[in-house]
């Protein structure tokens, strides 16, 4: 569901968010001036003898020098023997994590520090400097255990190196196509060498597996050229666990630690450590504390309405065909491929499924319907309501209408078999003009006759159709009156295109998929897309709509699907915070330690401007309201 050109400008105006934080992550050329002055004193003050080789490099520009003076003035006395250094940073920054980047809001040998609730994944991140070349470092996880002997086992901590690769000159910032490629950090993988990056060519290279031997292929070669891979069925698969990683002398490397909080987790501190092993020696390990909070997040609801659930769902996904078509028509593999989709989007907090064209008159794809809902609700997808159940959008009403009627009562009579509901919305459009809209409404008609409801995407029809659709997914960026608009008519409304997906920006990711939308009473995330396009960047006027890239079997992660997935979370603490702070001022004013707590909290809220806060300082003092309300009212643990 791609929007009209008319968006340009405001995606361009709404990526300067962004695109002005992440000025910070450079040194200003005074600064880098300014330590490379005094760089004899520096290096002279020196003991490890690769970090001092490092800074007295000169021939490799001065932002090289500069970064290994500034790890030089950090280590200061405190020097280790081993050839590298790491630095804590924040998981889901604006900053982009490339190789020449000093981490300027890093902390130098410092523990992982994560804060969970339980039923809840949460990410932490570093980034490793190395004082001479490595062949092989081996990050592995152990497990964490508190005091009392609880655990949360190392298959529960999942480490990823973030793959910087070349991506289209609008990387980071936006989802519309520029000139040129460039360096960008994206992908969480297992395997460093799944992808090939050259810097001298600018050019990303796929390894794929034939059962003759392994090739890589050109990804990133203009739109015009076919480099003949067939990404839905070639033999592309990540390692299923972390492989070692080669460092290379004064570059930087980022780690991605996402820790899986199981709904019966005790609360506690758990500590640990990753164990380091560089070139098969061992070479210590990274702290981690982690804090489980007493208590489970609920699933998401609105603001405006915090009984009301808030919904989540994305495009950009198959049909109940699911992938048959592409992978040679090899049912079992598809099938196993669209249940890893379901769980991979339901551990990124996407709860309502999506088929394309999952209704076809005659029932001949009955059985693929079944299995889908099966699959659905073997991950815990929400199938009540149930969205985009069949087409409802109509040409000529005189032609389609005794047509479409057919096809509704047909879908009502088996979706209610199958479902055990009928609270389902079929789908009235995809960005229709005004006359489709009108056209369509005989064809409406029929769906509300029958019992059911209408969900129809697009732009702006609430002048001539609003009173018409009951969920209207607008295009664009959230509007706060449109939102108000939707609920004064007893409608609900959702977005997309707000943007699309492709920056890969978790940061600005987890804003405009969370808070932002939460804030401006909206009634769900409906984005396009999950996996729009392949591996291949260059692809025209938009760029991909990537949040993960699929393998032959499986799907991998990018730091925007990591941003989306705490967006979401966002909304869950904060849809605890307003339960717990109604609760509170229910005990009356005169409870007054309930009722100004409960005020307290929710004034924080209102407050909270969800286009230019901190987003980890709102999610900590979220957690800070939180914990005093659940000592004056209880929790639900």
């Amino acid at each position: 569901m791609r929007t009209q050109h008319h968006l340009l400008l405001t995606s361009l105006c709404a990526a300067l968010l962004p695109a002005l934080a992440a000025q910070a992550q450079m040194p200003s050329a005074d600064e880098i001036g300014a330590r490379v002055a005094r760089a004899d004193a520096t290096t002279a003050a020196v003991k490890n003898p690769h970090l001092k080789r490092l800074a007295g490099i000169q021939d490799r520009g001065a932002v090289f020098r500069y970064n290994a003076l500034r790890v030089a003035e950090d280590l200061k006395d405190g020097e280790p023997a081993a050839s590298f250094v790491w630095y804590t940073v924040p998981a889901l920054s604006n900053i982009q994590r490339l190789p020449d980047q000093f981490p300027v809001d890093g902390s130098l040998g410092t523990p992982l520090r994560v804060v969970a609730a339980r039923d809840e994944f949460e990410p932490a991140s570093f980034v490793v400097y190395p004082f001479a070349d490595a062949k092989a470092l081996q990050v592995t996880a152990g497990d964490l255990r508190t005091p009392e002997g609880h655990t949360i086992p190392a298959g529960k901590v999942d480490v990823k190196l973030v793959k910087v690769w070349y991506q289209n000159g609008n990387g980071w910032y936006s989802y519309f196509g520029d000139v040129g490629l460039k360096l960008v950090p994206e992908l969480l993988v297992n395997d460093e060498n799944l992808i090939k990056v050259d810097t001298r060519a600018q050019a990303n290279y796929l390894r794929v597996d034939f059962p003759s031997g392994s090739k890589y292929v050109w990804i990133s070669a203009p739109e015009a050229i076919d480099p003949g891979l067939n990404s839905a069925s070639a033999p592309v698969n990540d390692a299923a666990t972390l492989q070692p990683v080669t460092l290379e002398a004064g570059q930087f490397k980022q780690f991605m630690v996402t820790i899986r909080v199981d709904k019966d987790a005790r609360p506690g501190l758990y500590t640990g450590t990753l164990r380091l092993t560089l070139d098969g020696r061992a070479a210590g390990g990274i702290p981690v504390r982690l804090r489980v909070l007493p208590y489970v997040l609920p699933e998401p609801k609105t603001y405006y309405d915090p009984t009301a659930d808030f919904y989540t769902m994305l495009y950009c996904v198959p049909g109940v065909d699911g992938y048959y078509w592409g992978n040679g028509r090899d049912r079992a593999q598809s099938d196993a491929k669209q249940l890893a989709r379901l769980r991979n989007q339901h551990d990124h907090n996407i709860r309502y499924p999506l088929y394309f064209g999952m209704w076809k008159a005659g029932l001949e794809n009955l059985p693929q319907v079944e299995t889908a809902l099966a699959q659905a609700r073997s991950v815990g997808m929400r199938l009540d309501p149930f969205f985009e159940a069949f087409g409802c959008s109509g040409g000529d009403a005189t032609e389609r209408y005794y047509a479409n009627r057919y096809i509704a009562e047909q879908a009502r009579r088996e979706y209610g078999r199958l479902l055990g509901h009928t609270r389902i919305y079929p789908a009235g459009g995809e960005e229709p003009g005004y006359n489709s809209v009108v056209n369509s409404r005989p064809n409406w008609r029929t769906v509300h006759e029958l019992g059911m409801f209408v969900m129809c995407n697009g732009h702006d029809r609430r002048h001539f159709a609003g009173y018409n659709d009951d969920f209207r997914v607008g295009g664009g960026f959230a509007s706060q009156w449109e939102a108000d608009f939707m609920h004064r008519i007893k409608g609900k409304i959702g977005n997309y295109a707000g943007p699309h997906t492709g920056p890969e920006n978790p940061d600005y990711m987890r804003r405009m998929h969370g808070l932002n939308l939460y804030k401006k009473d909206y009634d769900m995330m409906y984005n396009y897309g999950y996996q729009d396009a392949g591996w291949n960047d260059l692809v025209g006027f938009y760029r991909n709509m990537n949040l993960v890239y699929a393998t032959k079997d499986d799907f991998i992660d990018t730091l925007a699907w990591e941003g989306i997935r705490e967006g979401i979370d966002d909304i869950r603490y904060a849809t605890l915070l307003q339960q717990l702070a109604n609760r509170a001022i229910a005990a009356g004013t005169a409870a007054t330690d309930k009722y100004y707590a409960g005020r307290k909290a929710l004034q924080f809220l209102a407050l909270l401007d969800e286009e230019a806060c901190g987003l980890d300082a709102a999610r900590a003092e979220m957690i800070r309201h939180i914990g005093a309300l659940a000592s004056l009212v209880g929790d639900n643990k």
